[in-house]
């Protein structure tokens, strides 16, 4: 296989060499400093910037390379990822970088937050009901229930509460336990 990576969906200005690509991932390995999840990485690189079977394809490679390392469904970096990462990063567009680093740091946080926010739709008679519950400790803190008319609607009500599950449970909680001042 030559250098070019898979380029479907890939914008120009993607990542479409698999050298980058493999340089982007220690890079951003490096950046995050904690071990990120095969589904975190998928999550937060591809898409416009990176076709899946490439970034699928340069994860192999890097692991076979022993370039970074897999534990529990967790990557991490070892001493010669960080060695690349380090030396070759100037190779990878600054924009590039940024843009992929803060997608990665979305993508941790969401994954984070899926720990305790969690959400349950249900197809119902005309539509979809969709059950949205925080927990913390094995608790139940708050439960709600949505109902969407549209599977569309219900989608975005899960993503939505799993990634400002804090704010709800601050702005529903906050006034219940006020002494009536709001």
């Amino acid at each position: 296989m030559d250098d070019r990576a898979f380029t479907a969906g890939v914008v120009p200005g993607g990542l479409t060499s698999d050298k980058e690509i493999k340089i982007l991932i220690c890079y951003l390995l490096l950046k995050v400093s904690e071990p990120v999840s095969h589904n975190v990485i998928i999550s937060a690189l591809t898409g416009e910037l990176i076709n899946y079977f490439a970034l699928s394809d340069a994860l192999a490679d890097l692991l076979k390379l022993n370039n970074i390392s897999i534990s529990e469904n967790m990557y991490s970096l070892t001493e010669s990822g960080r060695s690349i990462a380090l030396t070759l990063t100037d190779e990878i567009p600054l924009t590039v970088r940024e843009r992929t680093e803060l997608s990665l740091k979305n993508a941790i946080r969401f994954y984070k937050n899926q720990q305790q926010h969690h959400t349950e739709i249900l197809e119902i008679d005309d539509g979809f009901s969709v059950r949205c519950w925080i927990s913390e400790n094995s608790k139940e803190l708050l439960s709600i229930t949505i109902y969407a008319p549209t599977r569309k609607l219900a989608l975005l009500v899960q993503k939505n509460f799993i990634e400002k599950g804090e704010e709800i449970i601050k702005d529903i909680l906050f006034p219940l336990s006020q002494n009536g001042e709001l």
